[in-house]
């Protein structure tokens, strides 16, 4: 089971760029894992940044189905966004290849999926997965603009002055889990972190 970037050129193409990670065909570049990736664009604290959403496919690369899948969902403290979470099954083009719904750019909503507000510790059903099958898994990021005001010029230049320095991160981490009867083991799980910061300028 393994994280998947999207909107590469073909099925299994190389696509390494998580801004362009926006629908379409399941790329062969992977998500690493337990490692900070920054999926989401930095945030700038003197601009109300836009909504911004990835695309994430969760291949099943096991020889046998996986049941169970469940998907949780862990948050820093000082979160500085509120994320939120949709899961999709992808269609399937002429060619028999999956693909997905591609958005015109990062900042577009989906038109498929029911997304649901990411608390901490939120665990999704994932249902099942056959040998090669994906599963879909659109992020938002949308920027708390009341917990964290958009600062003004003359504000931002008082804080260079001041020598204040902005230290704040988002940091989600999705932990999959899932049975495999065939296993030794009744269940598994891989994790990924996704991260973004926000900077004065």
């Amino acid at each position: 089971m393994i994280f998947y970037y999207t909107n590469s050129v073909e099925p299994g193409g190389i696509q390494t760029v998580a801004r362009l990670s926006t629908g379409g065909f399941v790329s062969g570049s992977i998500v690493p894992n337990d490692v900070l990736n920054e999926i989401f664009s930095n945030i700038s604290l003197n601009t109300e940044t836009n909504t911004q959403y990835r695309l994430l496919a969760l291949k099943n690369t096991l020889p046998n189905t996986v049941d169970n899948i469940v998907m949780k969902f862990y948050l820093n403290e000082d979160i500085i966004s509120q994320f939120e979470v949709a899961l999709v099954l992808p269609a399937l083009d002429k060619c028999n290849d999956y693909v997905f719904e591609k958005i015109a750019s990062q900042y577009s909503k989906p038109m498929t999926g029911q997304f649901q507000i990411v608390s901490d510790g939120l665990q999704i059903d994932g249902g099942s997965l056959d040998p090669g099958a994906v599963l879909g898994v659109w992020l938002c990021r949308k920027f708390d603009v009341e917990g964290n005001p958009v600062k003004s010029c003359e504000e931002l230049g008082e804080d260079y002055n001041n020598e204040v320095v902005v230290e704040k991160e988002d940091d989600i981490q999705i932990n999959v889990m899932w049975d495999d009867a065939e296993s030794v083991s009744s269940s598994a799980s891989v994790s990924v972190s996704v991260s973004s910061s926000a900077s004065a300028l």
